[in-house]
């Protein structure tokens, strides 16, 4: 803190320079490594094995994993939570990075790579939020859960009935939460004046009809847990990050839960969720000025990651 009560003023380039060669303390890397083992060993009640052949992110790292048992949706995300106890150094030193920006990582990729995101082929540590699909689009049977993943990759062509249903059922989900969305005002600022269609009776943004149906069900379905779990929250009156991505939907609670490995606040909002369904309170709550506080630190960084980046491309 400067003098006079002033907060000292932060040299960006600095900061981020730093950080971009700094990953972590040897302590915060030790004290990670330590809680792998532990999960490893520990008999950990797991409700379910989940086998998927569809992932998000095709990048160095994968954060969430789908799988649809029409009219179920199950979406995997790490299990970071475990790996990160609150005040301890390795939640410090998060709290202090806030966010992933370019080059500069929340997560250094080789500790990602250990056992903490998903990767083909390989058995990792998961928390999975489960819901059933109503006929007209409500949304039932909500659970949170920890389990496992098995990723094996994308779909491939097979000649069984089931596998040829199964994008077709994917793309069933996808309709329904758009249409929900844009019938309920549930949208972004930058989506509010973007022209709609109708496909098989639901209203979809013409420009998702020009795209892949995975790459724009992927978007709804991140989008649909997020608002689920900030109306969880604010039905529960818990002081979770609350978000607003390209200007909030309108009379929408926002709470971002799928990118725990990018995003501290993801990770605060995990927590939220465990002490929902499991009753694990110890954690919990964090005071709604702590909740403003990080929420703060994270768009101050990005805000200023992203002045930077302009400055430097008028260069």
């Amino acid at each position: 803190m400067a003098k006079n009560g002033q907060k000292k003023k932060i040299n960006w380039k600095e900061y981020f320079e730093k950080r971009q060669n700094s990953y972590l303390s040897d302590a915060s890397r030790e004290e990670f490594v330590k809680h792998l083992h532990s999960a490893a060993s520990e008999n950990k009640k797991i409700e379910r094995t989940i086998i998927t052949s569809i992932t998000f992110d095709k990048e160095i790292y994968m954060n969430e994993a789908i799988l649809i048992e029409y009219p179920y949706i199950h979406i995997s995300v790490p299990d970071i939570v475990s790996l990160v106890t609150p005040k301890k150094t390795l939640d410090k030193e998060l709290y202090e990075r806030a966010s992933s920006v370019k080059d500069n990582p929340l997560f250094p990729e080789d500790l990602i790579n250990l056992r903490s995101s998903f990767k083909h082929d390989e058995l990792r540590n998961a928390y999975t939020l489960s819901w059933k699909f109503g006929d007209a689009g409500e949304i039932q049977e909500p659970k949170f859960y920890p389990s496992q993943i098995l990723s094996i990759g994308y779909i491939q062509p097979s000649p069984s009935a089931e596998a040829k249903d199964y994008p077709k059922n994917l793309e069933q989900i996808g309709l329904k939460l758009i249409d929900r969305r844009i019938k309920t005002f549930q949208l972004f600022k930058k989506e509010e004046k973007l022209p709609v269609a109708e496909k098989e009776g639901y209203k979809i943004f013409e420009c998702y009809l020009r795209n892949s149906t995975m790459s724009w069900v992927e978007k709804e379905l991140a989008i649909f847990a997020n608002i689920q779990a900030g109306e969880l929250f604010h039905q529960k009156g818990i002081a979770a990050c609350f978000a607003s991505p390209y200007g909030s939907p309108c009379e929408t609670h926002y709470a971002p839960i799928m990118r725990p490995l990018d995003s501290y606040r993801d990770l605060i909002n995990q927590r939220a969720l465990l002490s929902i369904f499991t009753g694990l309170k110890k954690d919990f709550p964090y005071t709604p000025a702590q909740i403003a506080k990080i929420n703060e630190r994270i768009q101050t960084r990005y805000s200023a990651w992203k002045n930077l980046e302009k400055k430097n491309s008028n260069l």
